[in-house]
């Protein structure tokens, strides 16, 4: 599945990552989990380090996967519970860089854009980061 945002409208992403710790106390089991991965890019390169946070529209425990060198990540959402929510989701990136000497950068999709996680099926998220064209870019300043 390529799954690209389309807004291009820039936000604060406080409100969904206060949310995302409150949500986390509320948990998920391993039935209401389906496997999920993928692979993230920055400009058409893979990202080498960083987290992608899956956040669930109705709530529930958030999912995180650490992006690998290649740009891969499994998702999980702690200990043993392997995959994420079967819901739609908010996509939040956390500390992603290209190369090891590269200032690590955090990254929200935009828009009304989710990301579905369903069961039976191969949840694989492409994530292409282009910032102005589906994503954009949280500052730090």
């Amino acid at each position: 599945m390529r799954w690209v945002g389309t807004s291009s409208a820039f936000g604060r992403v406080g409100p969904l990552l206060a949310w995302a710790i409150v949500a986390a106390a509320i948990g998920c089991g391993p039935d209401d989990l389906a496997p999920a991965r993928g692979t993230v890019r920055v400009g058409g390169r893979p990202a080498q380090q960083g987290r992608v946070v899956l956040l669930p529209v109705g709530g529930g425990q958030p999912a995180i996967g650490e992006i690998g060198a290649s740009g891969e990540f499994r998702l999980t959402t702690g200990g043993s519970h392997s995959g994420a929510k079967i819901a739609s989701h908010h996509v939040v990136l956390k500390d992603v860089a290209c190369a090891p000497n590269e200032k690590p950068k955090n990254y929200r999709a935009t828009g009304a854009t989710e990301f579905a996680v369903e069961a039976g099926v191969d949840n694989a998220l492409e994530i292409d980061v282009t910032v102005g064209r589906g994503w954009a870019e949280i500052r730090d300043d």
